[in-house]
C-alpha cells in the first residue's frame, strides 16, 4: 500500500481581475460547449500508478482424495490472455515421464494464440557463469544443453536455458513446492498443433476423446488435436530430460499435481505501421510487446471493448507505438524500446482495469477524439500553440500541494523482475529532494504491473514523481475564450501581471457554466527535467554488479536513408526509405528535424508508403536531418543509422 502523506493544508491565494478583462470569445451555444468538453488529465498515468491494484493470482488446485486426474482437476474459471514475456497465472501445466522423455503441456484455455513458448522464465542475456544470472539462482550456471525440434519449430529468438524445474506435491498432508530436477530448457514457437507433437496419455484421459476435444465438465474448454487446432489452446514439446532427478515421495501423476511457471507470448496484435498487416486478416498479425499495440488490441479485441477497426484512429495508435519503439539507454548502456508492456489478465478482472495498467506501462492516454474515434497519445513535452493574455482570465487560485509540500519524496516502482522468477521487485528509487528536505522520507509505491524493465520502471516513476510534486498548479477562470484549450496538452499564459507566466498543462476536464458565461480549467506547471529519460543508479536484483560493457546490439543498425522531397498541393514532404535488411520480422522508424540553432526537437515520420518507406508531415523550408533504426516484435532495437540530411526548398 502507499505510504501517503497527507498533504499540509495552506490557504488558497486568489487573484482577482477586473470582470471586463475577461472577454466573450463569440457567442456559444450550449450544445457547441458541451460537444467540446474533453477530459485530458496531465495526472492520470500519476495517479493510475499510485493506485493500489488486487492482483489475481493463479491458485494451486487443492488435492482431493480421489486417486485419478479426472476427479482431481479444478475447471478453469475464467479465460487467460496476455500479451509480451508473461508467466503463467493459474494454467495448468503438467509433466510426463514417458520412455526418458520429459512431456511439457501448456493447458491454456486462452484467447487467438499461434504458438506457446514452452521454456522457463530466465531471458538473462548477460553470461550465465556469473552475473545476475547466477545471482538469481544462487550459484554459477556452467553447462547449457542442447535440443533440436527439428523442421517444424520457429525460431524467433535463439535460446536454450539451464533450468530447475519445481513440482508442487502433496506430502506429509500438505502441498509443497520442491525441486525435481534440472535440463536444459527452451524457447520455441510451434507453427502448428502436429508439428508440436502428438497428445500423451496423460492429456488424452485429462480431456478425454471428445471429436473436438471437449470434455463435458469442460464445456468451456476447447482442445482440437488435429490441423485446425491453431489458435485454440494447447501446444506440446518433449525433450530428452537429462540428468533428470527424482526426489523422495515424488510423484507426477496422479498423486500429484504439479505447476511449472513458464513463459508464454500469448496474444497475436494488429499493427497499423506494417502495410502486411490487415485487421480483417488475423493470419497476417504478429507478436508485439508494444504497449500502444497492445493497447489497441484489447480495446478491439473479445475480451476488451470490442470496438470495430472503423471506431478506432489507428493514426494516432500508430504514432504512440512509434514513440514507445523509439530507441532509449537502460542501466547497461544498451538501448531498449521506451516503452513494452508485459503483462497477462484474465476475464475475471475489470476490463479498465486492465487498460489502466498498459497505460501506466507507457504513459499513455486514450480518448475520443473530435471524430468521435478512440485516439492514443504519449506524454511527451511539446511546445503549445494557444496562449493566453489578462483579457483572457478573470481569475485565478494557486493550489498550494506541489513542489517541496508534496506528500510524497520517494517513489519506487513495483516492476515485474525476469530474473527472480517473476516476483515483483522493487525498483531504484527516485528521490525528489526538495520534498525530502521538507518532510522527510514518504514512500510512494508505484504499481508498474506490465513492466519488466527496471529501467523502463525507474523512467516513469521519474515522470510520475515530477508530476505529482510539481511547480505549480493553478486553477483558472475566465470567459469563453479559455474555450481554446480544449483538445489541448499544454497552453502557455502570458500574464507577468498576476505571476502567470510559462508553460502549463492541463490537469482534469474544462468545466462550463454557461449560466455565468464561465470557463474554468485547471493546469500544472512542470520541472523542466519533467520527461527526461533518465537512468536508474543500480540495477536492484544485484546492486553491487557494476554497469557492464554493452554486449552489442541483437540487430543490426540500418542503412542510411534514402531521401526525396516531394510536392504535393503545394506543400512540401520528405520521402525516405531504407534497404530491406532481409528480416520480414522487423519494423523500421525514422525520425526528423530540422537543423535549427539550438537543436529541434525529433518527429516521426508515421505516414506509410510501403514496407521500408515512409514520408513526412507538410514542412517548412529548410535543411531537415534524417534517422532510421529498426525493432523487432520481441522488443529487440538496432542503433540508429547513419544521418542523412537533404533540403526542402
Amino acid at each position: 500500500m502507499p505510504q501517503l502523506l497527507v498533504p499540509l493544508i495552506a490557504a488558497a491565494v486568489e487573484v482577482a481581475v477586473p470582470a471586463a478583462a475577461a472577454t466573450a470569445f463569440g457567442a456559444v451555444t450550449f450544445s457547441t460547449i458541451a460537444a467540446t468538453v474533453i477530459v485530458t488529465g496531465a495526472l492520470a498515468g500519476a495517479a493510475l500508478a499510485l493506485a493500489p491494484r488486487h492482483r489475481q493470482q493463479g491458485q494451486l488446485p487443492q488435492l482431493p482424495p480421489s486417486q485419478t486426474m479426472m476427479t482431481r482437476a479444478s475447471p478453469v474459471a475464467n479465460r487467460f490472455y496476455g500479451f509480451g514475456l508473461v508467466s503463467d497465472g493459474g494454467d495448468f501445466t503438467f509433466y510426463e515421464l514417458e520412455n526418458g522423455w520429459l512431456g511439457m503441456a501448456a493447458v491454456v484455455d486462452c484467447g487467438p494464440i499461434d504458438g506457446v513458448e514452452a521454456w522457463y522464465c530466465d531471458n538473462e542475456l548477460l553470461p550465465l557463469s556469473s552475473g545476475p544470472a547466477a545471482y538469481a539462482y544462487g550459484a554459477p550456471i556452467t553447462s547449457i544443453g542442447s535440443v533440436d525440434f527439428g523442421d517444424g519449430v520457429q525460431w524467433p529468438n535463439a535460446g536454450i536455458k539451464y533450468t530447475q524445474r519445481f513440482s508442487y506435491i502433496y506430502w506429509q498432508g500438505q502441498i509443497q513446492q520442491l525441486p525435481i530436477g534440472t535440463a536444459p530448457s527452451v524457447f520455441v514457437e510451434f507453427r502448428n498443433a502436429t508439428d508440436a507433437g502428438r497428445p500423451s496419455t496423460l492429456l488424452r484421459e485429462f480431456f478425454g476423446d471428445h471429436p473436438l476435444g471437449v470434455r463435458p465438465d469442460y464445456a468451456s474448454t476447447v482442445i482440437n488435436w488435429g490441423a485446425d487446432h491453431k489458435c485454440c489452446g494447447l501446444s506440446m514439446a518433449y525433450m530428452v530430460a537429462t540428468k533428470y532427478q527424482t526426489i523422495d515421495r515424488f510423484k507426477v501423476y496422479p498423486e500429484g499435481f504439479p505447476k511449472w511457471r513458464f513463459v508464454r507470448r500469448a496474444a497475436l496484435a494488429y499493427d497499423p505501421r506494417d502495410p502486411t498487416q490487415s485487421f480483417g486478416d488475423k493470419s497476417t498479425w504478429k507478436y508485439s510487446r508494444n504497449a500502444a499495440i497492445c493497447r489497441a488490441w484489447h480495446r478491439t479485441h473479445e475480451a476488451g471493448f470490442r470496438n470495430t477497426e472503423d471506431e478506432i484512429d489507428w493514426d494516432s495508435f500508430a504514432a504512440a507505438a512509434d514513440r514507445c519503439d523509439e530507441p532509449t539507454p537502460n542501466f547497461y548502456g544498451d538501448n531498449e524500446p521506451w516503452a513494452r508492456c508485459d503483462m497477462q489478465f484474465n476475464t475475471a478482472e475489470e476490463r479498465r482495469a486492465v487498460e489502466d495498467r498498459i497505460d501506466i506501462s507507457c504513459d499513455g492516454f486514450f480518448y475520443q477524439n473530435e471524430f468521435g474515434k478512440w485516439a492514443y497519445w504519449i506524454y511527451d513535452d511539446l511546445e503549445p500553440d494557444v496562449t493566453f493574455t489578462l483579457r483572457d482570465v478573470s481569475a485565478v487560485t494557486r493550489d498550494p500541494v506541489g513542489g517541496a509540500y508534496s506528500a510524497s519524496s520517494k517513489f519506487v516502482g513495483i516492476y515485474v523482475e525476469p530474473r527472480m522468477n517473476f516476483q515483483n521487485n522493487d525498483g531504484p528509487a527516485v528521490i525528489d529532494d526538495a520534498a525530502y528536505d521538507a518532510i522527510g522520507e514518504q514512500v510512494a509505491q508505484l504499481q508498474h504491473e506490465a513492466i519488466q524493465s527496471f529501467s523502463q520502471s525507474y523512467r516513469l516513476a521519474h515522470r510520475s514523481m515530477r508530476r505529482v510534486n510539481c511547480k505549480e498548479r493553478r486553477t483558472i477562470i475566465g470567459g469563453w475564450s479559455l474555450l481554446r484549450a480544449r483538445r489541448k496538452r499544454a497552453v502557455r499564459f502570458d500574464c507577468p501581471e498576476i505571476g502567470l507566466s510559462g508553460k502549463f498543462w492541463i490537469d482534469g476536464p474544462i468545466e462550463v457554466t454557461p449560466q455565468l458565461n464561465r470557463v474554468t480549467i485547471k493546469v500544472i506547471k512542470l520541472a523542466n527535467d519533467a520527461f527526461d529519460d533518465v537512468t536508474p543508479p543500480n540495477d536492484p536484483v544485484n546492486p553491487t554488479v557494476a554497469v557492464p560493457v554493452p554486449a552489442g546490439p541483437a540487430i543490426d543498425k540500418p542503412a542510411t536513408p534514402t531521401l526525396s522531397v516531394v510536392t504535393v498541393a503545394g506543400q512540401k514532404f520528405i520521402q525516405m526509405s531504407i534497404a530491406d535488411p532481409g528480416n520480414d520480422v522487423l519494423i523500421p522508424h525514422f525520425r526528423y528535424r530540422p537543423m535549427t540553432a539550438p537543436e529541434s526537437d525529433w518527429s516521426i515520420a508515421d505516414t506509410v508508403l510501403g514496407r521500408w518507406a515512409r514520408e513526412t508531415d507538410a514542412l517548412v523550408l529548410g535543411t531537415y536531418q534524417v534517422e532510421a533504426w529498426l525493432t523487432s516484435p520481441y522488443g529487440e532495437v538496432s542503433p540508429f543509422s547513419d544521418m542523412a540530411t537533404i533540403v526542402v526548398s
